[in-house]
């Protein structure tokens, strides 16, 4: 079989749409592909998938999940979500096979456990059920991508479903002081069902956390540029210092403030 990039899917995701005549004002194709990935994302056939619609959308969207799939097969096609997908139902019926994998690797060790989804926690389940050998990192305090199916549920409910589970806490920081883990802690806490942990460091002192509070994104920029403007009179050459934003889209915001003030810089 073939492996469908992102240009492939979205090739067949319009031809899936023309064919059940479905106008791209109703549905468009990476809107579709976003539905599609998440239904793969939880472990969901196309079949499931309709079972569980609640709305007239979500039967439309699982109508047009069955028909992409079976656009794949005739053009004897995968996408990534389908490797995976795809191994798991091999794994299931198939326990010869999952044995012989299961021999194969005996230790499994997955990193950025926070960010697997519920494809990903069957397919390292079944890996895992025969030695039972797992060993996961991960962070629930850094899961940020429930938008593309990561489900923290994995990690957090790890200990339940593994209760002979040795847990090591890595509470040391090496890279920030005292100062900015405190504030950070004191944020962070407010996470609901958050294992507890402190984080520390051997490295007291530093300079207060500033949050400063702006009226919109042009005032971040002029307010960040005259900052960098403060310390430079203090000492501190410009190559020495760094403005982090969220987004690359930011950042012309931050190069207008720049060339405003007349300050050389570099993306």
């Amino acid at each position: 079989f073939v492996i469908y990039d992102g240009d492939d899917q979205e090739k067949l995701m319009k031809q899936v749409l023309r064919e059940l005549r479905i106008e791209e004002a109703e549905m468009k194709p990476r809107a579709a592909l976003g539905y599609v990935g998440r239904f793969k994302s939880e472990g969901l056939s196309p079949a499931e998938a309709k079972l569980q619609a609640t709305s007239e959308r979500l039967h439309r969207v699982a109508q047009i999940y069955a028909k992409y799939q079976t656009s794949l097969r005739e053009a004897n096609a995968m996408d990534f979500d389908d490797l995976i997908l795809e191994t798991v139902r091999l794994f299931r019926e198939v326990p010869e096979v999952l044995d012989r994998y299961q021999e194969t690797w005996r230790y499994l060790h997955v990193d950025e456990y926070q960010d697997t989804n519920h494809a990903q926690y069957l397919f390292i389940s079944l890996l895992a059920q025969k030695y039972r050998n797992l060993c996961v990192i991960g962070d629930p305090d850094q899961s940020i991508y429930a938008f593309r199916g990561a489900d923290i549920r994995n990690i957090l409910e790890f200990e339940h479903e593994y209760p002979d589970a040795k847990r090591i806490a890595l509470e040391q920081n090496y890279r920030s002081t005292q100062v900015v883990l405190d504030a950070s802690n004191a944020v962070i806490k407010a996470n609901p069902r958050r294992p507890k942990k402190n984080m520390w460091t051997e490295r007291k002192g530093g300079p207060h956390v500033i949050v400063h509070e702006v009226r919109d994104e042009r005032k971040e920029a002029e307010e960040a540029i005259k900052a960098a403007q403060f310390l430079k009179k203090d000492g501190v050459p410009l190559n020495q210092q760094v403005i982090l934003y969220r987004t690359n889209a930011q950042s012309r915001l931050f190069e207008e403030a720049c060339m405003r003030g007349g300050l050389p810089y570099r993306i």
